[in-house]
């Protein structure tokens, strides 16, 4: 086998601050992965504003039908839970500075996975789909936004030569976007049209672990003839991807004042390691509050005065990567005990209210044969 890259688009300045566009894949050879990267400029200050939270889906489609259709939370998570490895995070809020997000949208169980792989040449007119919204949670025009006209896109293509025409490929998809109640089930019926990989479900309210939004859940198969997960709760399932995946680490730069919360992007076991950029700012503080993805600092000036506002070089450890709990099926590498839904007339899931109204979302990663 021969690999090779092609960059789609490189460092493309999007005219449109808000708008979706495509780009052909047009590819004879099969496509392991997508590299996609992002980056945007902040204004004045940015706070608490990831560009994370304004990509707002990814996708492959055949004309109107999604290949592969997730949000960039959603494609972030994912990537951790393949690779065991964080994708590209380079968060922050200082004065105009840049953000940048990279990720690997992955078509086999990694990369260069000879078995599991697009194949273009099975589809009419495949396409990559972007959609972004810059001032999805900071209004654009003032002062705490990114700068207007400033993000960037690039596409690099993870192509495989001399291994023939794989059958099939790894596609992810989201099944159900929802605001989990506070009390009572939510359902949702699953997808049975091809087997599961894995399901990674995402309940996110600013300082709760998911498992205060979500507290246990059921899959029920035509009925109850088969109970694959019965009862599991988050907080359990949240344990088992720690030992599972492992922890995460990487840099967050913050602007901030004084005893202001910051938000990260790792909603358990959140912790922030924050350093002076300049020597002389100050040399006393601490993090009185560090949970759920939050962590309140207070600090002082040298001189004792009024410490106003500082820019610290950081770095963010924890897990749960935007508030998600993966929940593999069986050994991720080996297919034959993964979860063949095709068997199910009906398949159903049922989450439990852990008493907090997180942002939700359910997401699986299915078997696909190329050309459906």
């Amino acid at each position: 086998m021969r690999t090779r890259d092609d960059a789609l688009v490189y460092q493309e300045t999007q005219s449109s601050d808000k708008t979706t566009k495509t780009w052909d894949l047009n590819y004879l050879d099969p496509l392991s992965a997508l590299y996609l990267e992002f980056e945007a400029t902040n204004e004045a200050t940015n706070v608490n504003n990831f560009l994370s939270d304004v990509i707002t889906k990814v996708e492959i489609v055949e004309g109107s039908t999604p290949l592969y259709s997730l949000t960039e939370q959603e494609l972030e998570a994912l990537h951790f839970y393949k690779r065991k490895r964080p994708p590209v995070l380079f968060p922050s809020s200082w004065n105009a500075g840049t953000q940048r997000h990279g990720v690997l949208m992955m078509f086999g169980r990694d990369l260069w996975d000879t078995e599991y792989a697009l194949n273009c040449k099975a589809y009419k007119n495949p396409q990559l789909k972007i959609t972004w919204d810059l001032g999805a949670v900071n209004a654009l025009g003032g002062t705490t936004s990114f700068a207007e006209g400033t993000l960037k896109i690039s596409a690099i293509a993870k192509l495989m030569e001399e291994i023939g025409e794989p059958g099939k490929f790894l596609s992810a998809r989201e099944v159900d976007t929802f605001t989990m109640p506070t009390s009572g089930t939510h359902p949702t019926e699953m997808y049975t049209d091809y087997p599961w990989r894995l399901m990674m479900l995402r309940s996110y309210i600013s300082g709760s672990d998911p498992d205060e939004c979500i507290d246990y859940f059921k899959l029920n198969c035509d009925a109850g003839k088969f109970i694959p997960l019965d009862n599991r709760y988050l907080k359990q399932l949240d344990a088992e991807a720690l030992e599972m995946f492992g922890e995460m680490r990487f840099r967050h730069d913050i602007l901030t004042a004084t005893a202001a919360s910051i938000r990260g992007l790792l909603q358990k076991e959140t912790r922030f390691d924050f350093k002076p950029s300049l020597t002389n700012e100050f040399t006393v503080f601490s993090h009185p509050v560090q949970f759920s993805g939050l962590v309140t600092m207070n600090f002082v000036a040298r001189d004792g005065s009024s410490a106003g506002t500082r820019r610290l070089w950081g770095e963010e450890f924890g897990h749960s990567l935007h508030a998600t709990v993966p929940i593999p099926f069986g050994d991720m590498d080996k297919p034959e005990t993964w979860f063949d839904a095709t068997r199910y007339g009906r398949i159903d899931l049922l989450c439990h209210a852990g008493g907090s109204a997180g942002v939700s979302s359910v997401v699986l990663e299915q078997v696909r044969p190329n050309g459906e």
